[in-house]
């Protein structure tokens, strides 16, 4: 699977990705997903790919890590302060998209575009 990032708000720090292959642990568990890893924002922005993922439902986290410190910095209301992104690129109104909204049919090699979002 190949995955594009766009909607970057800076090169700054990494990008932090899980992938989930049901709804326990889902959104930010990285021990219960199958899947995690670091990319740079320019990796992230060029394309890069995801190998030897089961086909089946899956959903893929992002976190745009702006100050490398390996967690999701949130403003004193509670709203993420770095950005976040989320396969399906689902709205976001209050909280975490479920992972029924998120997931998505991994049937061969899918390009998906993942669109950051800035709160």
């Amino acid at each position: 699977m190949n995955i594009k990032i766009k909607d970057l708000r800076s090169d700054k720090g990494t990008i932090e990705y899980l992938v989930f292959d049901n709804k326990e642990g889902y959104p930010d568990q990285p021990k219960k997903s199958i899947r995690q890893g670091s990319i740079t924002p320019n990796e992230a922005k060029a394309g890069f790919k995801l190998e030897d993922l089961p086909s089946g439902n899956l959903a893929l986290t992002f976190i745009h890590d702006e100050n490398s410190n390996k967690k999701l910095d949130k403003k004193g209301i509670g709203l993420p302060d770095e950005g976040v992104g989320f396969s399906n690129n689902p709205r976001i109104f209050f909280g975490v998209p479920s992972f029924g909204r998120v997931k998505f049919k991994l049937s061969g090699a899918e390009e998906i575009i993942i669109r950051m979002k800035y709160f």
